[in-house]
C-alpha cells in the first residue's frame, strides 16, 4: 500500500492495481490526478471514489441545512458535487464508458442533537 498526497505521482511503471480516492477527490485537481492514475494504472487496474454526501433532495431536514449552509458560509454551494463523475473518468482514462461504473448505496444516520452540533461545524470549508 502507497498512501500519496494526489499532488505527488504515485509509483513508477505502472505498478497501481488499485487507486482509492476518498471525498476529498471534489477538492482535488480531478484533471492531473486522473491524468497521473491512467498513466500509472495497471491494464485491468481499477479507480474507485468514495462519496460521502448529504442526500438533500430526499430530506426535508438536508434541504433546510443546504440553505442554511449557503447563507452562512462564504462561497458555499451544495452543487459542489454535481459533476459527472462517469464522464469525467470515461474522458480522462480514455475508456468505453461501460467499463465505468456508478455504484451507489443509500443509508441513513440518526445522531443526537450536539453530535449534530459537532457535526455541522466541519461541513464547509468554511
Amino acid at each position: 500500500m502507497v498512501s500519496r498526497p494526489s499532488r505527488k505521482p504515485l509509483v513508477p511503471n505502472r505498478e497501481v492495481d488499485l487507486v482509492v480516492a476518498a471525498q476529498a477527490f471534489q477538492w482535488m485537481d480531478r484533471p492531473k490526478l486522473l491524468w497521473a492514475v491512467s498513466e500509472q494504472l495497471r491494464t485491468n487496474g481499477i479507480m474507485a471514489v468514495i462519496q460521502n454526501n448529504r442526500d438533500f433532495k430526499n430530506s426535508e431536514f438536508l434541504a433546510g441545512y443546504e440553505i442554511l449552509l449557503e447563507k452562512m458560509s462564504l462561497n458555499y454551494s451544495r452543487c459542489y458535487r454535481n459533476f459527472d463523475f462517469l464522464q469525467k473518468m470515461s474522458d480522462d482514462f480514455g475508456v468505453n464508458p461501460k467499463k465505468v461504473a456508478l455504484h451507489t448505496h443509500n443509508w441513513a444516520m440518526t445522531i443526537p442533537y450536539e453530535a449534530f452540533i459537532g457535526m455541522s461545524g466541519s461541513s464547509t470549508q468554511a
